[in-house]
């Protein structure tokens, strides 16, 4: 139902909108994930207000800062802990992009099928993984969990798969778990648990602990055993937002024009996606830890928000 009205209401907004101006080139991820799902979604929005969206799947969050830092895309989603430790790298900083607004929650989820023996994260021990793209933030979280138990490559088969490629390898049992850090609503995950029941490994007590002393931008998470056929307790583990950046060259005007898309068609958002995964004004600045884009910034100076600490 969901894919048949946001057909009719793509046709409706090409009927009825316009397309003008430069061509922005929005970084997302691999297809199959949110970011992508989000970036293909604001893309065809914006165009009804004039903004010209081009939407490229990349491996992920580090890649999308790589890129933007080079000029190569003009726009993209990053996780915000891989935002903070690449424009604030004193070897080798990443930079000449600035925030835009923090978009939903992101979970870092460990699945393995419901048939699996596995039933802990130290049981990974010896066991075939799928960390995640190379440049993707689920590989960089991967590595920060498995360290957390005393975890090394050596101790483990490390895959570097994409989200699609992970989620038929388990299907097929050619891995025996993925990480993967996106929100729970992820469709991904509920077409797999439609012809495999899976669920979701929690992270311990102590080891959250420590996760959150080394990586303080870690959230905590709790993710319902309702939302997993394989689940029958609820799943623990850390979070992170996802942030949509701007590249320092895009002028004011362009980048307050993308800013107001993302909250004029909230509505939208909730439409094609989920109403978990559009902007809330409530926490449009939430983990933001670098400058706000100047047109953002104007935008948000304009409807009250307050942004001491972002410029």
């Amino acid at each position: 139902m969901k894919k048949q009205i946001l057909s009719l209401l793509i046709a409706f907004l090409f009927l009825t909108g316009c397309s003008s101006g430069e061509m922005l080139l929005l970084g997302t991820a691999p297809r199959g994930g949110v970011y992508y799902s989000f970036g293909v979604v604001f893309s065809d929005i914006a165009r009804y207000d004039g903004l010209n969206i081009n939407v490229r799947e990349t491996s992920g969050s580090s890649a999308n800062l790589r890129l933007l830092s080079k000029g190569y895309i003009q726009t993209g989603i990053a996780q915000s802990d891989q935002i903070t430790h690449a424009y604030t790298d004193t070897d080798s900083p990443l930079q000449g992009y600035s925030a835009v607004a923090s978009l939903y929650d992101e979970a870092v989820m460990i699945v393995v099928r419901a048939d699996s023996d596995i039933q802990s994260v130290e049981d990974l021990s010896g066991r075939s993984i799928s960390i995640g793209e190379p440049e993707s933030g689920s590989a960089q979280n991967a590595r920060e969990v498995l360290q957390s138990y005393g975890l090394t490559p050596q101790n483990y088969t490390s895959n570097n798969l994409g989200y699609s490629d992970a989620v038929n390898a388990l299907r097929e049992k050619k891995i025996d778990a993925m990480f993967l850090t996106a929100s729970p609503n992820s469709e991904l995950l509920a077409d797999l648990d439609h012809d495999v029941p899976i669920r979701l490994l929690s992270i311990d007590d102590k080891i959250l602990e420590r996760l959150w002393t080394v990586y303080p931008y870690f959230s905590d998470v709790r993710i319902p055993k309702e939302l997993l056929r394989g689940m029958n307790e609820d799943a623990r583990t850390v979070g992170v937002r996802s942030i949509l950046l701007a590249a320092d060259t895009l002028s004011e005007d362009t980048v307050y024009l993308l800013t107001s898309i993302l909250f004029s068609h909230a509505s939208e958002f909730d439409v094609y996606l989920n109403s978990q995964l559009s902007v809330k004004p409530e926490s449009a600045l939430e983990a933001i830890t670098i400058p706000l884009h100047k047109g953002a910034l104007k935008y948000y100076d304009e409807h009250g928000f307050d942004t001491r600490f972002l410029r």
